[in-house]
């Protein structure tokens, strides 16, 4: 990891704090942790997220492993952003299992899982989208979300 994002997590760490509570989240470090969105420390509600992604630079998190996250509806969904240019950290999956095997989707059902894996940015479009997956059933298919993410690795390296 580079000292720029060193520098940018300490600075988002300091100034928003981190939470156990997953409704608050934006998103999760290397090490597990959720960084705090709930915007507490500015006047926001507790158990709800305040706080839009735009609040840390972006691209640094993300090409240093923070995986962007969004818990919505009662925790029935659960949305995550995967760059290509770091796997998530075996703590980071540890995580997104706790979030989904805690949270009650529809009928008390595990949450779906919804994973945009993004690539690099690129000057016209953005963060550039190379896949949108829907896992209804996620903790039952972990192995297959590792290899998805896996694959679009690979071929981003190809290219």
């Amino acid at each position: 990891m580079t000292k720029d994002f060193q520098k940018a997590k300490h600075r988002a760490i300091r100034r928003l704090g981190l939470t156990t509570d997953f409704m608050e989240a934006g998103y999760v470090l290397p090490s597990g942790k959720l960084l705090d969105f709930s915007g507490k420390k500015f006047g926001g509600r507790p158990h709800t997220r305040s706080l839009d992604h735009s609040e840390v630079p972006k691209q640094l998190f993300r090409k240093h492993g923070a995986v962007r996250i969004n818990v919505g509806r009662g925790i029935s969904e659960v949305d995550i952003d995967v760059g290509t240019d770091t796997m998530p950290s075996r703590k980071q999956w540890k995580t997104i299992k706790h979030i989904l095997s805690t949270g009650k989707g529809v009928h008390g059902k595990t949450p779906t899982l919804f994973m945009d894996i993004k690539g690099k940015p690129n000057v016209y479009e953005g963060n550039l989208l190379l896949a949108s997956r829907e896992f209804p059933k996620p903790l039952k298919q972990m192995p297959i979300i590792r290899w998805t993410i896996k694959g679009y690795k690979a071929r981003r390296k190809k290219r």
